[in-house]
């Protein structure tokens, strides 16, 4: 199956360099073959050279451009024509419309979507397969993408071919990795800020924010028209794209014509099989002792479609970041965000609201050990790349450096310093025998005040800018 993802990753190179100076020999050195054998491969496998893909691509692209009201000449250097003639003569031959009429007489281009490569086997007893070729785990604990929803966005995105929608894009899009989030009114919540705001419209913003088009399916919609939602999930397997499962997870494939679907959640190498049911439409996957099994809670679905228009990735990124004193003030009618989050849970400490969860055997300490999760996320070393990016799109937004050590420092705190939460005993090592100890049961109580402090500073400081 070399060959399969050789041209995957050929196809993914060409989508994130189609206004940079590439050709052939770039695209056949990026997966470490010959020129010459690989665009045969490649032609073999598409019905396109390498030359024409990129063509079709760069040409489909700059119509986007065009209606979007850029200069032409600025477009013709963009997608690497060397004048604006031969730009306008290689786009009238590939529309059928010159530039000028294209935005000026409301007609329409024609769209060159990416390549996506599918494989269907087909034998053995009767069984169908067909799986996406971009299978790989779910999300990575070890590198502190601990957040389904970004995680799922980054999987249909590269399958769509869309290299700079990748997790932290999105993690900092939905402003998870900088929001601290915690219950109102209870000891239990979900694992990060935009698993609570989750809802059909959230689902079509964050989308909307990447120009795609998006379906919300309610559980009780798939379940009224069972027979119809599970084609849809075939087509859009068929066309390698993956089906966003609100439950944790995204399905990847079918098997059978569609009786057994393949599922994709937390750290799995492997899909794994989900019979397909009457009445509850699908079985839960069982839990083994290296993978997590999943009850499927819910069943609300996600299907992602067509691209709508192309955004500005620096707009992008500024738009995120400006965003982020309103969301670290606010929250939901369930949840609280940012600083007044750190210090509702410091006062559920100080108040004894913990005590009966952590006495409690087994996993009692997960509803504390959750918050500290996300502390610890949110201020990792290398979970801020979304900060690098912004101010290398954006330049002057300098201050994103004093955003960026805030979160650093937060790192330190929960973390590295000599008085850290973890060496306080209020971290991952959280105990009842701990919060028994007054002394250190304020201690913890201070250490978490002081993350709220921190979060009022980044508020500040971004808020300033604003004004």
């Amino acid at each position: 199956m070399h060959w399969i993802e050789s041209i995957t990753r050929a196809l993914h190179f060409v989508e994130s360099n189609l206004t940079h100076d590439i050709g052939v020999e770039d695209v056949a050195d990026k997966v470490y073959a010959s020129h010459a054998h690989f665009q045969r491969i490649f032609h073999l496998v598409t019905g396109y050279t390498i030359g024409d893909y990129l063509r079709n691509r760069r040409l489909s692209e700059a119509a986007r451009d065009i209606v979007q009201e850029e200069k032409l000449i600025d477009v013709a250097f963009k997608y690497q024509y060397d004048t604006q003639e031969g730009f306008s003569k290689a786009f009238t031959r590939f529309h059928g419309v010159t530039p000028t009429q294209l935005r000026n007489e409301n007609t329409v281009a024609k769209f060159f979507h990416p390549l996506k490569i599918n494989v269907t086997i087909q034998g053995g007893f009767n069984m169908e397969r067909n799986i996406i070729s971009t299978i790989h785990p779910f999300t990575s604990d070890n590198a502190g993408e601990n957040y389904w929803f970004n995680s799922a966005m980054r999987y249909v995105m590269q399958c769509q071919g869309e290299p700079d929608y990748d997790y932290g894009f999105f993690a900092g899009i939905t402003g998870d990795n900088y929001t601290q989030f915690y219950p109102r009114n209870a000891i239990d919540g979900v694992c990060a800020a935009s698993d609570s705001l989750m809802s059909p419209d959230y689902a079509k913003w964050v989308f909307d924010q990447v120009g795609y088009a998006c379906e919300y399916v309610t559980e009780q919609e798939l379940l009224a028209n069972q027979e119809h939602y599970l084609q849809q999930i075939i087509a859009y397997i068929d066309r390698g794209l993956p089906v966003i499962c609100v439950d944790w997870g995204v399905f990847v494939g079918y098997e059978d014509g569609g009786k057994t679907l393949l599922f994709l959640t937390h750290e799995w190498e492997e899909p794994r099989r989900v019979a397909v049911r009457g009445e509850r439409f699908i079985e839960k996957i069982p839990s083994t002792e290296t993978q997590r099994g999943c009850n499927f809670i819910t069943l609300d679905m996600i299907f992602i479609g067509e691209k709508k228009q192309q955004k500005d990735l620096a707009q992008l990124h500024r738009e995120a970041i400006l965003r982020l004193p309103a969301q670290l003030t606010g929250g939901t009618d369930d949840y609280i965000f940012g600083a007044a989050a750190f210090r509702a849970w410091a006062d559920d400490i100080e108040s004894g609201k913990f005590d009966d969860v952590l006495a409690r055997e087994g996993d009692g300490t997960w509803s504390y050990t959750n918050y500290v999760c996300v502390l610890a996320t949110n201020g990792s070393d290398n979970h801020h790349g979304f900060d690098v990016k912004c101010l290398e799109l954006n330049p002057d937004m300098t201050f994103l450096a004093d955003v960026a050590a805030l979160y650093a420092k937060m790192g330190d705190m929960w973390m590295r310093d000599k008085d850290c939460l973890e060496k306080l005993g209020g971290g991952f090592n959280i105990s009842k025998k701990t919060l028994d100890n007054k002394r250190k049961r304020a201690k913890i109580v201070a250490k978490i005040r002081e993350f709220a402090d921190v979060t009022d500073e980044v508020v500040r400081i971004i808020g300033g800018q604003m004004s």
